[in-house]
């Protein structure tokens, strides 16, 4: 949970369907509540990374604004989660 504009937020159901996506993409045991690299960790190439992002676009009927914010986002996933969890 997140404390934002003073209401306490729950991030889990978004964390759920967000590692859902993300392992589909990838072999690797993804730990919850860990903050993993979808490059470094995860070891994504750019094809990866553009399909968990429109997949994610189509999950959670949002639009990522192309620009170097995706790619500290892909860098954390706890932001990816926030940012998701904002729109």
């Amino acid at each position: 949970m997140i404390l934002r504009n003073g209401v306490w937020i729950d991030l889990e159901p978004v964390r759920e369907r967000v590692l859902h996506i993300i392992e589909q993409y990838t072999d690797k045991e993804i730990k919850s509540g860990e903050d993993i690299s979808l490059i470094d960790d995860l070891e994504f190439d750019s094809v990866q990374l553009m399909e968990v992002l429109t997949e994610l676009e189509k999950e959670f009927e949002i639009s990522f604004e192309e620009s170097e914010v995706i790619l500290d986002m892909v860098d954390h996933l706890e932001e990816l989660i926030c940012y998701i969890s904002d729109k």
